[in-house]
């Protein structure tokens, strides 16, 4: 399967997905908040970024989407939140493979995860240009 890192300051959310990935064959890690995601991009190097858009230590987490995709190039990132206001209005598009709202049933989840997982690895715009 992949390396998921787990983004989210629900403390049991974190948890239970966790649980779920891990059954489904994913090496999982996780974090609730800014700088434990940070170090955890760096040292696992994960296949997705599974993320909340708002974190304590972030006014929201685009911030975190834009720094694992300058770092982390092949790294997938999904966000997953409860304020639909907020997925209508994601600005860094082109840097999410995929958008879920909250609350999600597990099979939608891990179907959307294989899903993302599977597609061809997002291309960033070249610096050069």
């Amino acid at each position: 399967m992949c390396s998921v890192l787990l983004v989210d300051d629900d403390i049991q959310q974190l948890a239970l997905r966790k649980l779920l990935l891990e059954a489904a064959g994913h090496q999982v890690g996780v974090a609730d908040g800014m700088v434990e995601a940070t170090r955890l991009l760096e040292e696992m190097r994960p296949d997705l970024l599974l993320m909340d858009l708002r974190l304590p230590e972030l006014e929201d987490g685009l911030s975190l989407i834009r720094s694992a995709a300058k770092r982390h190039a092949a790294a997938k990132i999904m966000v997953l939140s409860g304020c639909t206001e907020e997925l209508c209005d994601l600005p860094e598009g082109g840097l999410v493979s995929r958008v879920l709202g909250k609350p999600i049933r597990h099979e939608h989840l891990l179907a959307a995860i294989n899903a993302v997982v599977s597609s061809p690895a997002r291309s960033l715009p070249s610096a050069a240009s």
